[in-house]
């Protein structure tokens, strides 16, 4: 008796329309969030001024829209890498890591992180999302040098969290 890969009854439209509505509802949660955030940004204590640095991040975005645009390409793309990498390790065939952790991190330490291909994918999936959101911090155009600083640090603790 041959057992049926778990690949074979994937169907690349149907992951195609899910990826899809995962990007459109992860985009839908981000403007809910900060929509939020904006109205109760003159109420919240923020002795750091972590709210103004998050805002002003945001609105940079929203004022280009391509750099926004290139930034959700790269990431897609990423991720598509990393669901044809999963795929093939489904298959039994060997794959690259799309995305390592840095040394020294102990988060993944235990060698499920590793060897599960479930957990691999976890990891890399949140590595993937945690790069990008630095890397937009950083690069975001037009934004004063110490405000894009401190906005970039406090992306990377929310990332790290």
């Amino acid at each position: 008796m041959t057992e049926k890969s778990p690949v074979s009854t994937v169907d690349p439209a149907a992951l195609a329309s899910t990826m899809s509505s995962i990007s459109g509802e992860c985009q839908r949660f981000l403007n809910q969030y900060w929509a939020g955030q904006l109205a109760r940004a003159n109420t919240a204590p923020d002795p750091l001024g972590v709210i103004p640095a998050l805002q002003t991040l945001y609105q940079q975005w929203l004022n280009h829209p391509d750099s926004l645009a290139r930034a959700q390409v790269n990431l897609f793309q990423q991720y598509l890498g990393l669901w044809q990498n999963f795929a093939q390790r489904l298959w039994g065939l060997k794959t690259e890591p799309m995305v390592a952790p840095a040394p020294g991190d102990k988060r993944f330490r235990d060698s499920e992180w590793h060897t599960n291909p479930f957990f691999d994918f976890v990891k890399q999936s949140y590595l993937i999302a945690a790069n990008a959101m630095v890397k937009m911090s950083a690069e975001t155009p037009d934004l004063e040098p110490h405000l894009a600083r401190k906005a970039a640090f406090y992306v990377k603790q929310f990332a790290d969290a």
